[in-house]
């Protein structure tokens, strides 16, 4: 290779990389902080998600605000937690196979959270 097909190539290089710079440097100044360029919290969001973390309630709360975890109730530490961050729990009830008295002691108590019934026959 000749030097000025290197003195080419490198300036080349150089200009690229100027232009990646400036692109990166105009994408990331804009005048909204990347915090609220995310989307707000939703009610139509919301997570399958067991929490056997508890501080995972609050890391999803400001973008989820329900959750359900295949079951027709969930223990007094996660409802806590989960309440505290204000993430609703959804009860499940899976087709004919479920206990009606749990999904509606836990309904009473917490309001009601049955979205809609589908029943398979």
């Amino acid at each position: 290779m000749s030097k000025s097909s290197l003195k080419y190539k490198s300036d080349l290089f150089e200009f690229i990389f100027f232009l990646i710079s400036l692109f990166l440097f105009i994408a990331c100044t804009n005048n909204e902080p990347i915090l609220e360029q995310a989307q707000l919290r939703s009610l139509k969001r919301g997570v399958p998600y067991s929490f056997s973390i508890i501080d995972d309630a609050k890391l999803l709360s400001p973008g989820v605000s329900w959750f359900y975890n295949w079951a027709p109730d969930v223990n007094a530490a996660i409802n806590t937690a989960t309440t505290e961050n204000n993430i609703d729990f959804i009860p499940m009830a899976w087709n004919g196979n479920f206990d009606a008295s749990r999904i509606g002691t836990f309904n009473f108590v917490h309001g009601n959270r049955v979205l809609e019934v589908h029943q398979i026959k």
